[in-house]
């Protein structure tokens, strides 16, 4: 059996030599150890590979002789390689460390994982959902505004110290990020709609004069009112100052329009002297709050760490826990594909935590 396994072993590690130039050309990989002797080599692939990693060895020759490299994995980006070298064992006393390769076996796992988001969860509100083919992931701060916002709020429920704070939105499609400060979130007919907040100063504002301040804003003002079909006064109205030592707000509400010239339509403003709650404005200028789209998030990491799946379906795999690490199925292979607790699959994405951490993995075919 032990010769079986051993030859077995060696094959994978030929193929490992003589497949690379099939591989997929850049990638990151785990380095494990390496060694001047392929029979230990070998063993510490065995081990690994009884644990669920996805091992191999590949080989090099240095003026010292040949050198015997045990790594673990493709990975599409580092932080990938990162996360999951730092909950491997050491071996021999090495740490594993991540590491660009070039020539990585083809047939070791068909997925390729990539970090796309990695974020403290302690302090936070996390809610997550999909629009299309995009995951929203929305992060608000528990208590923005601390004790003494608090204590402000009780005193002046109304007071700009009271309201709460936009949300942070990320949104990720395919393998690209993209976050934004807003209130609200969501689409309609596909085009994105944008609660956010605007400045009434220029983005220079702590280096312009009282003067340029003032012209901007009475420029912005009308411009609004010209777009809205209201009068100045309505507009100005809807001002506010949510940091008494900051420059003053509007909160527009926008929807993505390429055919504008500046890609967006405007169709409201908040009213922030009507109220606010962790959405934003209660009441609005320009349209009712009841006409704003269903927000895409629609599910808390709360929900989802108080009512867990033991088995999380994805588009094309599967994911449960092993350990530390989450194994995925996929293309009738299995195996440790990265570190945390899966919770959560928004198609082509998984969700999962790690600790204090919220991560979201994406996927390259290999």
């Amino acid at each position: 059996m032990r010769g079986r396994l051993r030859s077995g072993l060696l094959i994978a590690w030929l193929v490992a030599a003589s497949a690379a130039v099939h591989a997929q050309s850049v990638s990151y990989t785990v380095q494990v150890v390496a060694l001047s002797d392929l029979d230990a080599a070998l063993s510490v692939q065995s081990d690994l590979l009884r644990d669920g990693f996805p091992a191999y060895v590949v080989h090099s020759r240095s003026t010292q002789g040949d050198v015997f490299r045990v790594r673990v994995g493709a990975f599409a980006n580092r932080s990938a390689a990162l996360l999951y070298a730092s909950g491997m064992p050491h071996v021999g006393g090495v740490e594993p460390v991540p590491a660009l390769a070039e020539l990585i076996p083809t047939g070791i796992m068909p997925l390729a994982p990539m970090v796309l988001l990695d974020e403290q969860l302690t302090g936070r509100s996390v809610t997550v959902g999909t629009l299309d083919d995009q995951l929203i992931v929305r992060l608000r701060t528990d208590d923005p505004g601390g004790t003494a916002d608090a204590e402000a709020a009780d005193a002046a429920p109304d007071s700009p110290a009271a309201s709460p704070e936009p949300a942070e939105f990320v949104i990720i499609d395919g393998g690209a990020v993209e976050r934004r400060r807003a209130w609200r979130f969501g689409a309609i007919e596909g085009a994105h709609l944008w609660v956010r907040d605007t400045l009434l100063w220029p983005a220079t504002w702590r280096d312009e004069s009282d003067e340029v301040r003032a012209g901007f804003r009475a420029s912005l003002l009308r411009l609004l009112a010209e777009r809205l079909g209201v009068d100045v006064a309505e507009v100005e109205a809807a001002e506010y100052v949510p940091d008494e030592d900051g420059p003053p707000m509007l909160i527009v509400v926008e929807l993505e329009a390429p055919d504008q010239p500046d890609g967006v339509r405007l169709l409201g403003l908040g009213l922030p002297a009507g109220g606010f709650d962790e959405f934003g404005p209660l009441e609005y200028l320009g349209l009712e709050r009841e006409d704003l789209p269903s927000r895409v998030v629609d599910v808390s990491i709360e929900q989802l760490l108080a009512e867990p799946q033991e088995l999380v379906e994805g588009d094309g795999f599967t994911a449960v826990s092993d350990g530390a690490f989450i194994r995925l199925t996929a293309d009738s292979q299995s195996w440790r594909a990265g570190l945390g607790t899966p919770l959560w699959s928004g198609g082509q994405r998984l969700l999962a935590v790690n600790g204090d951490r919220l991560l979201v993995y994406g996927f390259v075919r290999r």
